[in-house]
């Protein structure tokens, strides 16, 4: 009965052993599936690559306007603000900074509104940055992400977590945090 006992034993320390040891293996398999995490530099340095794309669409002259009218609209307020934000739309619907107030006026609206301009925000504004290696589109899913939830729509919300998650590993928010450790909370 002692041997039985002691080969149990052995047998069930052996085995939880190799289930450690694999779990162990999964979980390196994973890491090293994900892409590495860029540095603050690097983030910044992308927002400049989209930034200089402007170039491709917009003269010298048009892309000094329209960082002019972007400073405007930082500057007002309630219906003069909407008012640069639809000129800026219209007029250069390609460039950055369009997609940077357009994710701004989104968070102006609630509920089904704010999802709704979320969404185009994601699908028109995804490349866009703001100048200090913050991306709209996995912002503009970090709220949409969290908007979703409160409204009980989990199963939406799982989507763009998973986007978030696969596609945008190393976005951060404004203050530098990893938007993948903020959906945590």
């Amino acid at each position: 009965m002692k041997k039985v006992f002691a080969v149990f034993l052995l047998m069930s320390v052996c085995g939880m052993a190799i289930a450690a040891d694999q779990e162990e293996k999964k979980e390196e398999a994973q890491e090293q599936s994900l892409p590495s995490l860029r540095t603050r530099k690097e983030l910044y340095d992308a927002g400049m690559e989209r930034t200089a794309k402007d170039a491709m669409f917009y003269s010298r002259e048009e892309r000094t306007e329209i960082q002019n009218l972007y400073k405007l609209w930082r500057t007002r307020k309630g219906k003069e603000r909407d008012a640069v934000a639809i000129n800026l739309l219209r007029r250069f619907p390609k460039s950055n900074p369009t997609g940077c107030v357009q994710y701004f006026t989104a968070l102006d609206y609630a509920g089904q509104k704010r999802i709704r301009l979320l969404k185009q925000v994601i699908q028109n504004y995804d490349d866009c940055w703001f100048g200090f290696g913050v991306q709209v589109g996995p912002m503009a899913r970090y709220h949409l992400i969290n908007i979703l939830m409160e409204t009980g729509k989990q199963k939406e919300a799982e989507k763009y977590r998973e986007e978030l998650r696969t596609q945008f590993p190393d976005a951060i928010d404004g203050n530098g945090k990893l938007i993948s450790e903020l959906l945590k909370n």
